[in-house]
């Protein structure tokens, strides 16, 4: 008798705690990747609104550069 699957790890349903949705004042935030090779900013993942009605929706602090979305606050904190 074959297993039963779990279904895909990539369902946000079947993810644990740390792929909680994030927040960053007050608004959900998804991640994205950024790559800012271009202007030395170097490649990670950054933050943008889930609203599409913001327009793009990158997050960027006072100097233009986009928000890294580790910095930004789980759910359930505060």
């Amino acid at each position: 008798m074959a297993k039963k699957s779990k279904g895909s790890k990539n369902d946000a349903k079947n993810r644990n705690s740390r792929a909680a949705l994030r927040r960053f004042n007050g608004e959900e935030v998804e991640p994205i990747m950024y790559d800012g090779s271009a202007f030395k900013h170097g490649k990670f993942m950054a933050a943008r609104y889930r609203d599409k009605t913001k327009g793009e929706g990158l997050i960027v602090d006072g100097a233009g550069i986009p928000l890294a979305y580790a910095r930004c606050h789980t759910a359930g904190a505060a």
